[in-house]
């Protein structure tokens, strides 16, 4: 459905926006129900224990990085079991000559708790020292995992932000909010309110290691397949019979696309792509809402169950054969061509009459302002996927491959709405609205 770039994908995947997405297209759950208390995940759980037996749940969500899976799952190749106790390290930042968290602690083997955002007003500097280094501070005094909480997000949605992935800890890292946070200085007896309190206002915390211990676990162990095009991962629950019925779909779809595009002389390169049993798992897991996403990382797709489908499998390739091959490029091409290849799949003119209905229904809109938008967290994105895969389709079959990808790589290097617009004219020698009227009258007399 969507393609991202791994700068996207590690920063939040269009986060604020997609916060709004389940309502309007559900294909997730909100976070608020993910991280409730009451919500059992069945494929993870954090809790406090001591080892006299009471034991207090602790919501969270796992740091997503740059592989496209939560750190400490070495990709989706382990699971991520750890019981160890827990150090409160504060704002987890070493200043030289000045404090030290760790002074005398010994974090070897245990999980440090530290904010990645807290407002210490003595220390404000703080706030300019990233998450990860705070992270690799304790990776470096070999913590055995990390427990971040903001003091700021009730709905912490962070990821880790290493493009190096050779640089990226494989550690267990986790975040939860200041309330949970709360919960969990508790149960080492301490004030929270009063923690928090002469945190901020005197840069002043109290770190040590606490009497309660972390239980946390992760089904982050998936049932693995290799193919000569893809590292396939599959979520525990998705039969190996169905898991295998997907490989070769997917095998069969790169096929399909380096024939549709070989105008362009594409070249496709080993992909890891994961499945996930249901749309819950893929938010926990990936941070992203919808069926399907193609980014740098990987493809990560929601499997229902059914037989397998092949037009969702070549539109989610298409997007990693362009990229790799063409670069980024707009929202509205990137979709456009996605949805023309699902199209050429499955059902050839199923873009047009879906565009042509929305059209004599006065809900299209001009491809002058559907060009600028982000297709998938819009709300206009009902229409404008079809649309984008209609208008695609139609330059495809009137002006050639070749000038599709011309106008593709063009947009992609216009710095403004100016440059983008003389894109079109420097390509087809017509203007994007010329050529929108050019489609119009194509889809009035479609049949």
């Amino acid at each position: 459905m969507a393609r991202h770039s791994k700068l996207d994908f590690v920063i939040v995947v269009l986060a604020a926006a997609l916060l709004c997405v389940p309502s309007l297209f559900a294909q997730g759950p909100r976070l608020t129900f993910l991280t409730d208390p009451d919500t059992d995940l069945g494929f993870a759980a954090c809790h406090i224990y001591f080892d006299g037996g009471s034991r207090r749940k602790i919501p969270f969500l796992p740091i997503v990085n740059a592989k496209g899976a939560p750190c400490g799952s070495n990709r989706y190749s382990v699971d991520i079991r750890l019981q160890a106790p827990v150090v409160f390290v504060g704002d987890g930042i070493v200043r030289e000559q000045i404090s030290n968290p760790y002074s005398g602690l010994d974090v070897a083997g245990k999980v440090v708790m530290l904010s990645y955002d807290f407002p210490d007003k003595l220390h404000p500097d703080g706030m300019k020292v990233t998450m990860e280094e705070r992270v690799r501070e304790a990776v470096k005094r070999k913590a055995a995992g990390v427990l971040l909480f903001s003091a700021l997000e009730e709905n912490p949605f962070p990821s880790y932000r290493e493009r190096e992935i050779e640089k990226i800890p494989e550690i267990p890292i986790i975040v939860i909010n200041k309330r949970n946070a709360a919960v969990i200085l508790a149960s080492d007896g301490r004030n929270s309110e009063e923690t928090f309190r002469t945190w901020e206002t005197e840069g002043k915390f109290s770190p040590g290691e606490l009497i309660a211990k972390l239980d946390l676990r992760m089904d982050s162990k998936f049932d693995m397949i290799e193919t000569d095009n893809f590292t396939f991962a599959f979520q525990p629950g998705i039969p190996r019979a169905k898991a295998e019925a997907l490989a070769k779909t997917n095998e069969r779809a790169v096929g399909f696309i380096l024939n549709l595009f070989k105008e362009t002389e594409p070249r496709w390169r080993k992909t890891f792509t994961a499945y996930f049993s249901g749309y819950d798992a893929k938010v926990f897991y990936v941070r992203h809402w919808g069926r399907g996403l193609s980014s740098d990382a990987g493809n990560f797709m929601w499997f229902d169950g059914a037989v397998p489908d092949f037009g969702l499998a070549a539109h989610e390739n298409t997007h990693t054969l362009i990229d790799q091959n063409w670069g980024g490029s707009s929202s509205f091409l990137g979709e456009g061509i996605g949805k023309y290849a699902e199209a050429m799949a499955t059902d050839k003119g199923s873009n047009h009459r879906i565009t042509q209905t929305n059209l004599r229904a006065g809900k299209l809109f001009p491809l002058g302002e559907m060009a600028k938008i982000s297709i998938g967290a819009d709300p206009r994105t009902t229409v404008a996927y079809p649309a984008a895969g209609s208008f695609v389709q139609f330059l495809v079959e009137k002006y050639s491959l070749k000038k599709l990808k011309e106008i593709y790589q063009g947009v992609a290097k216009a710095g403004d709405d100016a440059a983008m617009q003389a894109s079109w004219v420097a390509v087809y020698g017509k203007s994007l609205r010329d050529l929108e009227g050019e489609w119009l009258t194509f889809l009035n007399t479609f049949r």
